[in-house]
């Protein structure tokens, strides 16, 4: 009989634990002795809790990190395991406020399961989060969140103000009600380990921003192909400055009009020309932009302010040029540097609206490469369970072949005289 305590205290807001365990022959008593201090500052153990499901409890994800002064913490964690053979070290690592080890032992949990398994990670079941995207691998026993590139408008948060609150519940008390995370950047998972299915959120993001860039840019085409045909009249020598007043108001409407399709944003609220975009992968080692960037399509600007960009510069230099010719004023910039000026942010945004239909025909291919491997890996799983199959199914059959055969013979040696003397 024995009893193994930890020397060292085991700190949580007010209290202090006691840790050890009772050893009586074979059988082995995990103890935990919450101390408290007593209205009369008196120091009492308020109860005893003595299954290693009060101990999972008590260092639970959901409960706050102990403060514990440890000499040689890999001894601790060890000793604690001997307690709760069921929780892996990550965990207890991480419960005594370790959190860098424990999220090395996770990662080395993790590749040690990933060299000693098949199945890939897929989509978790459930009801698709707003701010996160959660898989999971259906043999192991956690799951994974990315904060997504962009949130519903119903959402009104930014990566920032989420990673901020995960923080919050890190380092606050969870009183059992909210669970811990392991936060990591740059984790290397092996992409043969993913469903095909996997893909499709990002090829489906992809192609639908930019679908919708396209059309937005179609639009802003239409438009400038009005301008310059306004600018073909306004070469008209019989024109008068009546004629070129018209002239200036219809491209200052376009103007005003392109102005507010720059900063547009779709039906979920996000901008239809982001300032920034980020590369999304849409099959293994293959990226592409997630939509059409601002600067790319119009050439400068923000979407703060769009009478930044070139786009927008080149058709009010024209409405200048239109208002100078109406008003008999002098010319800032000459007819032939107007004209270069339309032509170049045309070029400019059909090359930028080119780019993008290629990037959109590239996930269709995606698309039907992915879909084409799934169907090939369902092929191949059957194909391999119809094999074992046929491979059970003979050896049963030899099985029983020998069986009857050998049911033959002792029939045989039992109506042998022989077999009656022995």
């Amino acid at each position: 009989f024995q009893i193994q305590i930890l020397s060292n205290l085991f700190y949580r807001n007010k209290g202090a634990y006691v840790v050890g365990k009772i050893i009586n022959g074979y059988r082995v008593t995990p103890i935990a002795l919450p101390l408290l201090h007593t209205a009369t500052s008196e120091l009492a153990v308020d109860t005893v809790l003595h299954t290693e499901d009060d101990l999972q409890a008590l260092f639970s994800y959901a409960r706050a990190y102990f403060m514990v002064d440890m000499q040689i913490p890999s001894a601790d964690v060890q000793f604690l395991r001997t307690l709760m053979p069921r929780k892996p070290r990550a965990e207890i690592y991480s419960a005594l406020g370790l959190q860098k080890q424990g999220k090395n032992s996770f990662y080395r949990d993790l590749l040690h399961h990933l060299r000693h398994s098949t199945d890939r990670f897929r989509i978790a079941p459930g009801i698709k989060g707003m701010v996160m995207l959660v898989f999971d691998l259906p043999s192991f026993p956690f799951v994974f969140k990315i904060i997504r590139d962009e949130f519903p408008p119903q959402k009104k948060t930014t990566r920032e103000e989420i990673k901020g609150k995960y923080q919050l519940v890190k380092y606050h008390d969870r009183v059992g009600r909210m669970a811990d995370t392991l936060e990591y950047s740059k984790v290397a998972l092996p992409l043969s380990r993913f469903e095909p299915e996997m893909y499709k959120t990002n090829q489906n993001y992809v192609a639908s921003s930019h679908a919708i860039a396209q059309s937005q840019m179609s639009t802003i085409i239409d438009e400038l192909i009005v301008i310059k045909q306004a600018y073909v009249q306004s070469q008209n020598g019989a024109l008068n400055s009546t004629n070129f007043k018209a002239l200036k108001i219809q491209a200052e409407q376009i103007r005003d009009t392109i102005k507010s399709q720059m900063s547009a944003k779709d039906g979920t609220g996000n901008a239809i020309f982001p300032e920034t975009i980020n590369q999304v992968q849409i099959e293994p080692n293959v990226t592409v932009g997630s939509g059409v960037q601002f600067t790319d399509a119009f050439n400068g600007g923000t979407l703060a302010d769009p009478t930044q960009s070139a786009l927008y510069i080149k058709i009010n230099d024209f409405v200048t040029y239109l208002d100078q010719r109406a008003t008999g004023s002098a010319l800032t910039n000459s007819a032939s540097t107007v004209e270069s000026g339309l032509n170049d942010i045309f070029d400019r945004i059909t090359t930028a609206q080119q780019r993008s239909g290629g990037i959109a025909a590239q996930v269709d291919i995606s698309k039907e490469a992915m879909s084409k491997i799934g169907t090939e890996m369902a092929a191949t799983a059957s194909a391999l369970l119809d094999t074992n199959l046929a491979e059970a199914t003979a050896a049963y059959t030899r099985s029983q072949t020998l069986l009857n055969a050998a049911q033959a013979m002792f029939a045989r040696l039992q109506q042998s005289s022989l077999f009656s003397k022995l």
